[in-house]
């Protein structure tokens, strides 16, 4: 009786540890496919910043060229209504 006693227990612990293999293997697999997700979402992050950069950077170089062709037109058509444009640089009293 004692040996069936045993035996049983040592059945339910083989049950019991085979279950528990399972589920680590299941969650491992789990979360090795959530960090696969995780870097692909991060990689292409990387990829959509480094175009938004040059894109922004391009963005600037074309607000600076349409400032220099606001101010020169500004300067020609002051040039024409006899406005000049004031020097910063002059203190009044001098």
């Amino acid at each position: 009786m004692v040996y069936y006693v045993f035996m049983e227990t040592l059945a339910k612990a083989d049950i019991f540890f085979f279950v528990t293999a399972i589920a680590v293997v299941a969650i491992s697999i789990l979360i090795i496919a959530i960090c696969v997700y995780i870097l692909r979402i991060l990689a292409d992050t990387k990829n959509i910043t480094s175009k938004v950069r040059k894109e922004s950077d391009e963005i600037l170089a074309d607000v600076g060229a349409v400032r220099r062709i606001v101010e020169r037109q500004g300067k020609r058509v002051g040039g024409i209504f006899g406005t000049r444009k004031k020097s910063s640089s002059r203190k009044k009293g001098e």
